[in-house]
């Protein structure tokens, strides 16, 4: 008896509609909340791959945050005021287009992440669309390499100096032993004839130096393909705390 009454009473199916869009009200205020949290204050990234090794490895999960360098707001084109910029030996998340990203793409991305607690995402997606790599050049540098260690002569500078007198934290790379008689002019020999960077430009390098998918491969980014600084590596647990 009780039970027709639910299924006939208006009562009863007006609470049941309450309940619902009381329910959804709330997911839709959580993921919106998740939203803009992981995109202007920070959000979680898995490493991929060994290009950031030895320093990152493959699986490290770390936090990013999209602050330092001015935050954008989720599906949103505008980007807030920067209260600082890349400095030399920073770890940061670069953003890196392709074909299948967009605004739907991201959108699905993200609600895949909220839902399994960011342990399933659009992976095709995101890692064409983003890469972990280290501020080695800064706008308005000269810089060539020399046996896989960049040398730079910063803007207004008279002399150049390597990549590890210049940056703000010390890393440590890995560059492979190049045969004898290797030729330097081949690609990615671990030479590079100078260049300059221009006004809005900067140069991103692997730690891992074999590699080539970095700015050897894409050239300089702009500051507005620089989306996150890394901050802090929350996993495996006892290498916590900064990855550099």
């Amino acid at each position: 008896m009780f039970d027709k009454w639910r299924k006939y009473s208006y009562t009863a199916q007006k609470e049941r509609r309450h309940l619902i869009l009381k329910f959804l009200f709330w997911v839709f205020l959580i993921f919106t909340t998740y939203s803009i949290v992981s995109s202007a204050l920070f959000f979680t990234i898995r490493m991929e791959g060994d290009s950031m090794e030895p320093n990152i490895e493959n699986g490290d999960r770390l936090f990013a945050s999209p602050f330092p360098y001015g935050a954008r707001f989720f599906l949103l084109p505008a980007r807030l005021p920067a209260p600082d910029h890349p400095k030399r030996g920073d770890i940061v998340v670069t953003r890196r287009v392709s074909p299948e990203s967009g605004a739907f793409n991201s959108l699905y991305d993200a609600v895949l992440r909220f839902f399994t607690g960011q342990h399933i995402g659009n992976n095709a997606i995101l890692s064409s669309r983003f890469s972990v790599k280290r501020v080695i050049g800064l706008p308005g540098d000269e810089l060539f390499m020399e046996e896989f260690i960049m040398r730079i002569r910063a803007k207004g500078d008279a002399y150049s100096l390597t990549e590890f007198e210049l940056a703000t934290d010390s890393y440590n790379i890995i560059s492979p032993t190049i045969p004898k008689g290797w030729d330097s002019s081949l690609p990615f020999s671990g030479s590079m004839p100078t260049i300059r960077l221009a006004d809005d430009e900067y140069y991103l390098l692997s730690d891992d130096r074999t590699g080539a998918s970095d700015s050897r491969t894409w050239g300089a980014v702009q500051l507005d393909d620089i989306i996150a600084k890394v901050s802090i590596r929350y996993w495996p647990l006892n290498r916590f705390g900064s990855p550099k």
